[in-house]
């Protein structure tokens, strides 16, 4: 589609006096937004050829225009001129992220926290994917007869119990074994690597206490499968409360789907590399209709960690908040890389928006 340099001003000066105002918007407000190079009656050419082609909407017959879904995703691909975050805006966003990290998981929520009170919005934040979060810690601890809770501790701070029922009574002895094995077998490896055919491996050289010790085991694994499920800490929701898009049923929705936060745990970890903007109608969930997720991925070391992201009406100050988002995913992953020992974060800003 080649709308030609002046058709794209027009489309972009309504998409922010719309952002802006919330109302739709004239030849009038778009001329002066051009500092009056363009005649009124050209624009308003301009925005009609630029309504028949899907891009902009006229929600009444006297009223301006308002940018359709197709236009926003133009307006976000081709015409977004992000704004550099500000000096006091970026020290304070250091403020967040000075101290040092003894709760991955608290660190988390923190950061969903401050991103919410800086944007306005909901913001979302997800632990590390499971190839890179490991077993810290996992032991056997007897619950009455026939009973032993498998307790497990990973390496992004989550912390993940199962109780397991045995045909035998736990004596000191199996647990100092169990206790042996968990040292040398478990600690440090990566979540995504204890699978079933490695627990087989491990309880093939238990020698006598193969038999005993396997259901402790398929426990442990079982286990580890719960705890490389992403989590996902949230903030803000009251934000959109008191937003004219949010409002009667499109509020009740909305508040339902977050509710249900693995959905947008998987969202949000969908995407790699950059930033992404997923308008809600672009998406397969109805609950995001007239809103949108911007989203990106901070890293831990080289590797991609979790997710950062907000969710807002769809007509949000993206020039505004990517760069915040930006920042902040650099920020909270080179405090997490410090944090388990990976010091070759690319810590520059990215600029690639989806």
């Amino acid at each position: 589609m080649d709308l030609g340099e002046r058709k794209l001003q027009v489309l972009a000066a309504i998409v922010e006096g719309y952002i802006t105002t919330g109302e739709p918007v004239g030849s009038r407000a778009v001329q002066e937004a051009l500092d009056k190079v363009v005649s009124s009656a050209t624009i308003r050419n301009d925005m009609a050829e630029l309504s028949e082609l899907g891009l902009l909407e006229q929600p009444h017959a006297s009223a301006g225009r308002i940018p359709s879904l197709a236009g926003y995703r133009l307006y976000i691909d081709k015409l977004l001129s992000p704004q550099p975050l500000s000096k006091e805006d970026r020290k304070a966003i250091d403020a967040m992220f000075a101290g040092p990290v003894d709760d991955p998981q608290r660190t988390l929520k923190t950061a969903s926290q401050a991103l919410a009170q800086m944007t306005q919005l909901v913001a979302m934040s997800t632990s590390p994917s499971a190839d890179l979060a490991r077993v810290m810690h996992c032991e056997v601890i007897p619950v009455g007869r026939g009973n032993a809770a498998i307790v497990l501790l990973t390496s992004g701070g989550v912390m993940k119990s199962r109780l397991i029922r045995t045909t035998f009574d736990l004596t000191p002895e199996m647990r100092e074994v169990f206790a042996r094995v968990a040292d040398a077998e478990f600690k440090g490896r990566p979540l995504c690597d204890v699978t079933m055919p490695f627990i087989q491996t491990v309880a093939a050289r238990l020698g006598e206490y193969s038999l005993l010790l396997t259901p402790l085991l398929i426990g442990l694994y079982e286990t580890a499968q719960e705890a490389s499920e992403a989590s996902i800490a949230m903030d803000g929701q009251a934000n959109l409360l008191v937003l004219p898009e949010y409002v009667g049923l499109r509020a009740h929705a909305l508040m339902e789907y977050l509710a249900g936060g693995n959905h947008l745990a998987r969202l949000l970890l969908n995407h790699h590399g950059g930033v992404h903007v997923v308008l809600g109608g672009e998406s397969s969930q109805p609950a995001l209709d007239g809103s949108s997720v911007v989203m990106t991925r901070y890293n831990i070391g080289s590797q991609e960690g979790g997710a950062l992201g907000v969710i807002g009406p769809t007509r949000m100050n993206y020039a505004k908040i990517i760069p915040s988002l930006e920042y902040f995913a650099v920020q909270l992953g080179r405090l997490l890389s410090e944090a388990w020992g990976e010091d070759d974060q690319d810590h520059s800003d990215k600029n690639d928006i989806r």
